[in-house]
This record gives structure tokens, sequence and C-alpha cells, in this order.
């Protein structure tokens, strides 16, 4: 796992850049994360209650070997109750759990 901090990840869909993406398609050493040359975002069509979740579609210079077409940027709702009631009851830790047993 890297050492950088949360504050140092996009919070919000507008947060995210390609530089960002790249260094992230980089560090997991995915080959043709480099060639990254942009994305298009639209959201998924149900978004839960907790979250907002967006398909992100890659695109890259040349070949982008095995890096992914798109993937998925999912953020908490900005709802002081919601993450307040997620961060008593381990809402968060329980999904980061989830993804990273799949």
């Amino acid at each position: 796992m890297s050492d950088r901090t949360t504050s140092e990840f996009p919070r919000r869909l507008e947060d995210i850049t390609t530089d960002w993406l790249a260094e992230r398609l980089v560090e997991s050493r995915i080959e043709g994360g480099n060639r990254l040359n942009g994305f298009s975002s639209r959201p998924v069509p149900k978004q839960g209650m907790t979250s907002l979740a967006h398909v992100l579609d890659l695109s890259y210079d040349g070949d982008p070997g095995d890096a992914p077409a798109r993937i998925i940027a999912k953020f908490a709702v900005d709802i002081e109750p919601v993450r307040v009631a997620l961060a008593a009851n381990r809402g968060y830790e329980r999904e980061i759990s989830f993804y990273n047993h799949f």
C-alpha cells in the first residue's frame, strides 16, 4: 500500500485529473498506464444512498497494453449525518475490506 495520505486523493469527480489517474496506473504497475491521455465520465445509472459512483472511460496514446478501458470512481456522499453514521458503524472500513477481498 502506498504511503500517500488520503488528502492527496480526489474527494469529488471534478478533482480527478488525467495526470493523477496515470500516476495511479503506473504505481499499480499497469502496462500502458503511462500512455493515458484522457478520460470521460458518466454517472452509474443506479446510485447508492451513501456514495456517488461514476464510470471513467479511459483513452490512451498507442497500445495501452493491459491497461483498463474503464474504471469506477466512487465517492462518499457529502452529507454530514450519513458520514457520521457510516463512521460510527465502521461502514467505510467494511467497504474497503470488501473491495480488498475481491
